[in-house]
């Protein structure tokens, strides 16, 4: 039996025809969105997609281990770990729910490790050496049900059956290039492209196969230069062995200028003539179903049963991510913009060209091959396409220049800035850039693919770790696009090996679909017993015929006709209340268009019902309160989709059942509750909309006119010791990061460390700050105090207004190595607390007992520290004293800040362990009362107890002066003091 028969025989469903084989996805109804659950981002991105796409509540999956991935060195989660916290649990949610032949489409929402070490695999027998060791968490996805059963054949190249053609199918190399012959291969493509010294080049690519002779393309490149050199023979003999490594590409060596010498050669027309019969066909874009049986083929076979053991007999899954909202990635509005577009897209059919970049990067040369042919099936459509030239007309082949029109653009270069190009994107937009490390977001190197959506795109991909070209989307995607392919059918059609390849954007949308009207008249009232649907599918306006109709309830598939038959629905085994109702409507095109209309319709078979009362917003953090009447019920369930949150016991027939509204997230989704009776009898209630409003806002530090970069921390040893540091990242790999200062310090087990600082919101609006830590203790940020999380990741909700946020943590090291991260997304593109957007007061911690033993010389700057703001005068004082002076008393001077001068002399001098601090009293002079000297050191030069400390700050109880005297305990030996610079600046202990 089907796993879909076995779905409708469950619900107790009956056909009046024949069964009709499950049809294309692209529809709401047969995608389902993965949500981490502990992530107020995920869960925002992913309920508005949901209200947006009109997503079934049982087609959110919502998963709550997923692990913590987002710090530095540690962005790729293991294979393993994916199939235990993502890949089984969500296809145990689709069996458990009968599901699994029924979902196309599987896209992550934000908030999931987007790379995968599969380094596990590497003694496979099926690996080759050149795979790579990195996989895309939308790749796995893709072949889940391979993943999943423990086989490899899905790293192959052309792995994907689905793939349409359209990318030469050369020969996979027995071996990868050692680092020397990378090096040679380099040299001689650097001779060839750039200088245009054929004989050098000539003799890097001779040394080359003396022991790389297994890549098609090395013979080719050397076939040109021969030829270039005027050795017929000798290129005719490259180019014999460059045809037999796998060389297949006939269109562009007829045309290659380069082999023009060799084109009157009896042989070489041979030799094309060979590469013809090699060259795949490209088959005509074709709308994807999970359980066909995919091939190079026009039409795919439909497979009634699905079998998950053969990998090219389906069980794909097209895969994308929503949105990437990490380091160098997009913000939530960034996001939740691109996907409102895409939205409203669908059969819009916007004008546009689609631009193919050409320049000698060899992310560009390696597409260049498929130019000329995409322009010709572009003809063909009679869609708009122009290759644009480094250096002709104008263009630098990097990027479109000065133009608005940009409804697609294939790129080939690892850097770029699209502001810069004065182009714009026209809504619909698929760019793409052939860099492999273009979703690579831990690493700085190449421009990722977050620019595009900056600027407009509503999709593209980038490689998560170098790939060959295979890897990447062939022009032809848009092919597919413009045919009435969806985002993700148009992205697996033109790629043969994806598993490298991160697919981000909405995966249902579909501008160049035919627009179809569906019928939504159906039987009013409630629905009781055995109820007859009978479609017309030539009402309205439609631009393609119906061929069949399917029933969805809740998000099930529940009946099947062609479209001229009645759809007959027993509803006598479903539970009795409100329900989702979809009438699905599949055109007769390979593409096999979706539609629907949709309305929540009522079964009642028995008389006992369940009122659930519109639900009053509530604020991130308070409790949702949901109240109605459920009479007769002995509890209800309260559910948000398929995901249970709470169950309440009614008293005299009504109930109240409080659910935390950050189980449910910010923004708005949808609860219902369900009314258990007696034999375990369930009624559902309305569908309800919920709005989770942002948390009050956090109001922004008062500006403070003086601090330095970082956090500054205590260390107290478990003897009692104290030791002062400071870091300039609470993440990364810096030599003032949390992990690099413990470590170098060597601190031991219990040493307890304290951090105070500020951290920078750019942006006012919602965020998610997203820790983790291997320490116990608490942590207080923006008004929050909570637990260290430790060993795991703790997301904390916030509404922040632009500017500076107080940040403390107090830890205790433990026998583990210590770990810290604290990351900030939401309102602004996701980034570590560290460099520019961190920052401490120096005075603000606690003294600090190991002072240096050192002399006083050279040059002093002072800020002096006060509750308001003066103009301050200095005078020069010789034998090391410094005095200040001021017209009128300063109120409540509270401490002075001395340090180097000049930014370029720190380090080079030392400063005095104990200092006299005197006020003047008419002519007398007396000390300050609790004198505290502190010493700190700047970020840039780190903690290190062997040097000397960056800046010395004087803190005293607040005196009320005209007069101020500073001088070291013991002397100075020689010179003047100067202050270079004086500044006061605001210090109070409530600075809001």
């Amino acid at each position: 039996m089907s796993r879909t028969k076995a779905a409708l025989l469950f619900l107790g469903i009956w056909f009046a025809v024949g069964h009709v084989s499950a049809r294309a996805g692209g529809g709401p109804e047969r995608t389902l969105v993965v949500v981490n659950s502990r992530s107020p981002v995920s869960l925002r991105v992913a309920h508005e997609y949901q209200r947006l796409r009109s997503i079934p509540d049982s087609h959110m999956v919502y998963l709550p281990g997923v692990p913590d991935y987002y710090y530095p060195g540690q962005a790729a989660m293991t294979l393993t770990e994916c199939k235990e916290s993502i890949l089984v649990p969500i296809l145990d949610y689709l069996d458990a729910q009968k599901l699994l032949n029924e979902i196309d489409v599987i896209t992550y929402a934000p908030g999931f490790p987007y790379i995968i070490n599969i380094t596990e695999l590497a003694n496979d027998h099926v690996l080759r050496p050149f795979t790579q060791d990195m996989a895309s968490l939308t790749g796995v996805t893709y072949f889940a049900s391979a993943v999943v059963q423990g086989r490899a054949e899905w790293v192959r190249r052309h792995a994907n059956a689905y793939f349409r053609g359209g990318i030469s199918m050369e020969g996979e190399a027995a071996r990868p290039m050692n680092e020397a012959e990378a090096a040679l291969r380099q040299e001689a493509q650097d001779a060839y492209y750039q200088q245009k010294n054929f004989a050098a080049a000539l003799k890097s690519f001779q040394e080359l196969v003396q022991t790389y002779r297994e890549d098609g393309g090395v013979w080719y490149d050397m076939a040109c230069v021969q030829s270039l050199l005027g050795l017929k023979s000798q290129a005719l003999d490259s180019l014999e062995r460059a045809v037999g490594a796998g060389w297949s590409h006939s269109f562009h060596t007829t045309n290659d200028p380069d082999l023009a010498g060799l084109r009157s050669e009896s042989r070489f027309a041979q030799l094309v003539g060979k590469m013809k019969q090699r060259e795949p066909r490209r088959y005509p874009s074709h709308g994807f179903r999970t359980g066909a049986v995919w091939g190079q083929s026009e039409t795919p076979q439909r497979a009634s049963v699905w079998d998950a053991s053969r990998l090219d007999d389906g069980g794909y899954y097209l895969s994308t991510l929503l949105g990437y909202t990490g380091v160098r990635g997009n913000s939530v509005p960034e996001i939740l913009s691109v996907l409102e577009t895409s939205s409203e897209l669908d059969g819009t059919r916007p004008g546009g060209t689609v631009y193919l970049m050409k320049n000698s990067d060899m992310r560009s040369r390696g597409r260049q091959l498929m130019f000329e042919p995409f322009l010709e099936e572009m003809r063909t459509r009679s869609r708009k396409a122009q290759i644009l030239t480094e250096g002709e007309g104008n263009q630098d082949g990097v990027l479109p220049l000065q133009k608005k029109d940009v409804l697609g653009a294939v790129i080939g270069t690892a850097d770029f800035d699209w502001s810069t190009s004065k182009s714009t994107m026209v809504p619909g937009a698929l760019v793409e850039n052939a860099t492999s490390w273009g979703c690579a977001y831990w690493a700085k190197d190449e421009t990722k693919i977050s620019e595009f959506f900056r600027h407009g795109a509503v999709g593209s991909s980038g490689g998560v770790v170098s790939s060959s070209m295979t890897s990447f989307p062939a022009p032809f995607l848009h092919c597919h696009y413009f045919d009435g392919s969806s985002l993700a059918e148009s992205f697996y059609q033109s790629v043969s090996s994806p598993y490298t390849l991160l697919v981000v954007g909405d995966p249902l949308v579909k501008p160049f679909a035919p627009i179809t009207t569906v019928p939504s008249s159906w039987p009013e009232g409630p629905w009781s017993g055995e109820v007859s649907l009978k479609v017309l599918p030539d009402a309205g306006e439609t631009t393609s015929r119906a061929e069949t109709v399917e029933a969805w309830i809740d998000g099930w598939q529940v009946a099947e006709a062609f479209a001229d038959r009645p759809l007959k629905i027993d509803t006598r085994d479903l539970d009795d209340g409100f329900h989702d109702f979809r009438l699905v409507t599949v055109d007769s095109s390979l593409l096999e268009h979706r539609a629907f209309a949709q309305a929540q319709i009522e079964i009642r078979n028995h008389q006992s019902l369940v009122h659930l009362e519109e639900i009053e917003p509530v604020r991130l953090g308070e409790g949702v309160a949901l109240k109605g009447t459920a009479s007769g019920a002995q509890k209800v369930e309260v559910y948000q989709g398929e995901r249970y949150l709470r169950d309440a016991t009614p008293t005299n027939g009504e109930f109240l059942a409080i659910v935390s509204s950050d189980m449910l997230g910010p923004g708005k989704s949808f609860l219902h509750v369900r009314a258990v009776g007696a034999e375990d009898r369930r009624v559902r209630s309305r569908r309800r909309e919920v709005w989770v409003q942002d948390p009050a806002k956090q109001r922004a530090l008062k500006p403070a006119q003086w601090s330095l970069p970082g956090v500054a921390g205590i260390a107290v040893l478990p003897n009692g010791d104290k030791e002062s540091f400071s870091l300039t990242s609470l993440a990364g790999a810096t030599s003032s990061s949390f992990a690099d200062v413990c470590s170098r310090e060597g601190w031991p087990e219990g040493t307890k460390l304290e951090l105070q600082g500020e951290f920078h919101a750019p942006l006012e609006g919602f965020y998610e700050l997203h820790l983790y830590s291997t320490l116990e203790g608490s942590i207080s940020c923006a008004g929050k105090e909570f637990a260290a999380p430790q060993w795991e990741s703790r997301f904390e909700s916030y509404y922040l207004e632009e500017g500076w946020h107080e940040f403390s943590a107090q830890l205790t090291t433990n026998e583990y190595f210590p770990q810290f991260h604290a990351y900030l997304s939401g309102a602004a593109p996701g980034f570590f607390l560290g460099g520019e957007q961190l920052r401490h007061v120096p005075g603000s911690r606690a003294p600090v007992d190991d002072k240096p033993q050192i002399q006083l010389h050279g040059s002093y700057g002072a800020k002096f520290l006060t509750d308001r703001d003066r103009e301050g005068e200095s005078q020069i004082i010789p034998s090391g004293e410094i005095t200040l002076s001021w017209d009128k008393y300063q109120s409540n001077l509270r401490g002075v800040l001395l340090f180097p001068a000049s930014p370029e002399i720190e380090g080079e001098w030392t400063w005095p362990e104990e200092w006299i601090v005197e006020k003047r009293s008419g002519r007398n002079w007396s000390k300050v009362a609790n004198l505290d000297v502190q010493f700190g050191w700047s970020p840039e030069r780190g903690p290190r107890k062997t040097s000397a400390p960056s800046w010395v700050y004087l803190d005293f109880s607040p005196v009320k002066v005209r007069e101020l005297r500073l001088r070291p305990s013991t002397p100075a030996a020689g010179g003047l003091v100067r202050i270079a610079e004086v500044e006061v600046a605001e210090r109070s202990s409530k600075r809001r």
